[in-house]
């Protein structure tokens, strides 16, 4: 199954989850690392959803804007330490965590349950088993970037580590069922991501593949078209209730909620935005801790959402020329 990038760190006393040991539980509290789809769960959590870290991949080994750390985590104060270095503070550990480590969390539970599926196939893996991994990586990634996955994988468990371009992974797969007779092919790779998005042009001989042009945008993926939602989704809020979504945990909320109302759109004319306790007020219907909460439901329209994410379709239309220009075949991912 497919498993989200998103981790939550949750403390010793509270970790009824399950999870594993935290890399980073340098005082060995027992932190837990919760990673996946468990972890998505307690982005709305009333402790915990403080601690979520999702989609560090766009701020590896960068200066990270403060728009995109609160896309990363849910607390105001994650900040630049030196240059290309981001960490976020996270209330269940006791030091500032970099992006790289947030990563080695996701790296290291996919290597456990690939083991965990060989063992109950009946094929125990002997000493020392999956130590080596090759790495799929942005095609825009610099030096720096594909450091940090490196590091990342030997955190989560790998010794040896071997970076390869997604949109050549892209090919090498798209070649392994299409045979091309051994002739070289041209295969356009237009890659949405999460948080990236790669417009590639890779020439397939046989089982090898090489990038012969790259174009694309760093800062677009999936994650700006729930924002798009979200923002929207915010504005209906503050028109019903005269308050804006302001706490950083009701914020990620909206975005989990807008990415779940993205989803039902792919198969669904309609669909009603629900999101509770965005704000809370008192008597005076000013804002208030411990008051009356306010939620919020909308109907969220197919054509609504293609009009909010119209400026973002345009970027992804300006490598429409590439694609023309290319004799190409066209493998989607994302």
């Amino acid at each position: 199954p497919l498993v989200p990038s998103v981790v939550c760190f949750v403390a010793g006393d509270d970790a009824d989850f399950e999870g594993r040991v935290a890399l980073r539980d340098d005082e060995q509290t027992g932190v837990a690392a919760v990673v996946g789809h468990a972890a998505e769960a307690l982005r709305g959590h009333a402790v915990h959803g403080a601690s979520v870290c999702s989609r560090v991949k766009r701020i590896l080994a960068r200066d990270a804007t403060l728009k995109e750390r609160r896309r990363v985590g849910a607390l105001e104060d994650s900040r630049v330490h030196g240059p290309g270095v981001t960490t976020l503070k996270v209330p269940a550990l006791p030091a500032r965590v970099a992006a790289a480590e947030v990563s080695a969390e996701v790296v290291r539970k996919l290597r456990d349950d690939a083991i965990a599926c060989l063992a109950e196939a009946g094929a125990a893996p002997p000493a020392g088993y999956a130590r080596r991994a090759v790495v799929g990586v942005p095609a825009r990634f610099d030096d720096a970037a594909r450091e940090a996955t490196i590091t990342a994988a030997r955190l989560g468990g790998f010794d040896a580590v071997h970076l390869i371009t997604e949109p050549e992974a892209a090919a090498l797969a798209y070649g392994s069922r299409v045979r091309g007779g051994g002739a070289t092919q041209r295969v356009l790779v237009f890659d949405l991501g999460g948080g990236t998005f790669d417009a590639s042009v890779v020439l397939l001989a046989d089982a090898n593949a090489t990038l012969a042009s790259l174009g694309g945008d760093a800062k677009l993926g999936g994650d700006d078209f729930d924002a798009a939602l979200a923002e929207h989704l915010s504005d209906r809020f503050y028109d019903a209730h005269g308050l804006p979504v302001a706490a950083p945990t009701a914020r990620l909320r909206l975005l989990a909620e807008a990415e779940r109302v993205k989803h039902a759109l792919s198969s669904e004319a309609d669909v009603v935005a629900g999101a509770r306790g965005l704000a809370r007020v008192g008597e005076d219907g000013k804002r208030a801790r411990g008051g009356r909460p306010l939620d919020l439901e909308a109907t969220v329209s197919r054509r609504l959402f293609e009009a909010l994410c119209a400026p973002l379709l345009a970027r992804l239309c300006r490598f429409r020329k590439t694609q023309e220009r290319a004799v190409v075949q066209a493998v989607v991912g994302g």
